[in-house]
C-alpha cells in the first residue's frame, strides 16, 4: 500500500491545454457532400421521348437488339435526329451495335445524323 503514496495524479485541467480545432477532422465529410456539384452530362439535357417518339425508339431498339435489320429498314424514313440520339442512348453499352446503327443511319437517312 505504500507504493501508491509516492505517486501524484494531476487533476488540473490546465496541465494539458486542448486546442478545440485539433479535435476536428481535416476533411469534413458532410460538407463535401453538400458542396459537391456534379459535372453536367449532355444527354441529361435532352428531353425524354414521349408519344410516337417513345414508341419509335422502343420499336427500333427491339429490332436492333434482335438484329432484325429488315424490319428496321421501313422505319428509316421516320428517323429524326431526336429519335437517333435516343436509340443510341439506349444501346450505348453495346459499342459494336452502336457503331453499326450509326453507320446504318448515315446510309439510310443522312439528314438524321446530327452527331
Amino acid at each position: 500500500m505504500n507504493n501508491f503514496l509516492g505517486r501524484h495524479f494531476s487533476t488540473s485541467f490546465d496541465s494539458v491545454k486542448v486546442n478545440p480545432t485539433s479535435l476536428k477532422p481535416l476533411i469534413d465529410v458532410n460538407s463535401r457532400r453538400k458542396n459537391w456539384n456534379p459535372i453536367p452530362i449532355p444527354f441529361r439535357t435532352i428531353p425524354e421521348p414521349r408519344g410516337q417518339d417513345l414508341d419509335f425508339v422502343n420499336v427500333a431498339h427491339s429490332h436492333l437488339v434482335h438484329f432484325d435489320w429488315n424490319k428496321l429498314n421501313p422505319l428509316s424514313i421516320h428517323l429524326t435526329p431526336f429519335r437517333v440520339k435516343h436509340v443510341l442512348l439506349k444501346i450505348q453499352k453495346d459499342h459494336v451495335l452502336s457503331l453499326e446503327f450509326f453507320n446504318w443511319v448515315k446510309t439510310r437517312n443522312p439528314t438524321s445524323d446530327s452527331l
